[in-house]
């Protein structure tokens, strides 16, 4: 950051830096602000570093560590939750630090992804029996592919609602029946 003495330009305390967030952790920061790395006078701000469009699912970690129960033994949730609870989000980050695409960097791109795509199911595939929406076939299916790049919509012959969804980047596609009528949509093929 380059900041001027000129008399015209008028003296700001906020700072607008692109790209720089992205190597942050999230907690406490303190900024240091001087005229050159010489000078002794110095201006320092106490700040905190906020994900504040983190998903929702991501925002408890003993719920975040048992949702990864769509991509993940047994086994690896049950030793992440016997370490102490104070520690969670610090398992959950060693976790996902093996699989991030950018490892130079303290966000990680795959984790939000993952966590966005439990969100959505949570609140999108939810049926009226009250099953949570990331338990339904179509939740697990959106967690694990993503978004499809098509859903065709249908009824059978016997006049329940179908829904066919297509990956063509995975070459796949699913079929959900909605049996009972309750939103459930058991997956049927794919």
């Amino acid at each position: 950051i380059v900041l001027t003495s000129d008399i015209k330009i008028p003296m700001y305390r906020n700072f607008i830096v692109q790209d720089f967030s992205w190597k942050l952790n999230q907690g406490s920061l303190i900024i240091t602000v001087s005229e050159s790395k010489r000078t002794l006078k110095r201006d320092t701000f106490n700040r905190e570093v906020f994900w504040f469009n983190m998903p929702f699912s991501l925002r408890n970690p003993e719920f975040a560590i048992k949702a990864l129960k769509y991509i993940e033994k047994d086994s690896v949730i049950s030793r992440m939750l016997s370490a102490d609870e104070s520690r969670y989000r610090m398992e959950l980050q060693e976790y996902w630090k093996k699989y991030d695409p950018t490892p130079k960097t303290a966000f990680n791109e795959l984790m939000k992804e993952y966590y966005s795509r439990i969100d959505y199911a949570l609140r999108n595939f939810a049926t009226i029996t009250g099953i949570n929406g990331a338990d339904t076939d179509r939740g697990k299916i959106y967690i694990k592919y993503g978004k499809p790049s098509s859903i065709e919509r249908s009824s059978n012959q016997n006049g329940k609602v179908v829904e066919l969804w297509i990956y063509k980047k995975e070459n796949l596609s699913c079929m959900f029946v909605d049996k009972k009528g309750t939103g459930e949509f058991p997956l049927v093929k794919g």
